[in-house]
C-alpha cells in the first residue's frame, strides 16, 4: 500500500478507521466474517423474508454496494479463489497433463461471468446482515466515505494487495504441492 499512497493519504485512512465511526464500521466487517456469521446470515434472511427492509433502506444498501464496488471485490476473490484451488489440484497431476499459470489465470477469468449472478444475488442480504446495526444516517456517512477520492484509493490499493498475496499463496501452494508429489513418487520409485 505504501507504494501506491502517498503517507498523507495513508494518514487520512487511519484517521477515518480510528475514528470513532470507522472503528465501528471496521467491527461490522470483522463481524460477517466470524465464524458463528454465516448461520447468523442464513437466519437473518430468512427474518428480511419475512419482514422486508424499508425501500429507503434498500436503496441505501444499494448505494453501499454500488460505491464499495462490492460486486467487483467479491468476484476478485472468489476468481482467485478458483486461481489457488485450480493451481494446487493441477499441481498433483503428472508433469504432461499440468497446465502453465497463464493457462489457469485465463481460464479463471472465462469463468467470472458465471458467478457474477449468483454473486449478485447475495450482496443485498449480506451488506443487508453486515450493516443492519447502522442507521440510515450512517449508513449516509459511510456512502459519503465510500465515495470520497481517498477511500478509493485506499480500497484499490487493498485490493490490489490481496490479489497478489492470492496470486502469490497460489503459485507458493501449487509449488509445495508439486514437491509433495515428487517427493512420494521417487519415495515409491515411480519416477
Amino acid at each position: 500500500m505504501e507504494a501506491q499512497m502517498s503517507q498523507e493519504e495513508m494518514g487520512r485512512i487511519l484517521d477515518w478507521l480510528n475514528s470513532p465511526f470507522g472503528k465501528k464500521c471496521t467491527q461490522l466487517f470483522k463481524g460477517s466474517l466470524a465464524p458463528k456469521a454465516p448461520a447468523e446470515l442464513q437466519g437473518y434472511m430468512t427474518d428480511i423474508q419475512n419482514t422486508p427492509p424499508s425501500s429507503t433502506r434498500l436503496k441505501l444498501i444499494q448505494e453501499v454496494a454500488s460505491a464499495t464496488k462490492t460486486l467487483d471485490i467479491i468476484l476478485d476473490i472468489a476468481v482467485n479463489t478458483q486461481l489457488v484451488v485450480t493451481t494446487v489440484i493441477t499441481a498433483n497431476f503428472p508433469a504432461e497433463q499440468q497446465r502453465s499459470f497463464s493457462e489457469i489465470l485465463d481460464e479463471a477469468d472465462k469463468n467470472r461471468p458465471l458467478l457474477e449472478p449468483r454473486v449478485h444475488l447475495q450482496i443485498t442480504p449480506l451488506l443487508l446482515y453486515m450493516f443492519r446495526s447502522l442507521s440510515d444516517a450512517e449508513l449516509e456517512q459511510y456512502i459519503r466515505f465510500a465515495r470520497s477520492s481517498i477511500r478509493v484509493q485506499y480500497y484499490t490499493s487493498m485490493l490490489n494487495w490481496i490479489k497478489l498475496a492470492l496470486m502469490d499463496s497460489s503459485m507458493r501452494f501449487g509449488a509445495a504441492m508439486a514437491d509433495l508429489e515428487w517427493k512420494r513418487k521417487q519415495s515409491e520409485g515411480t519416477l
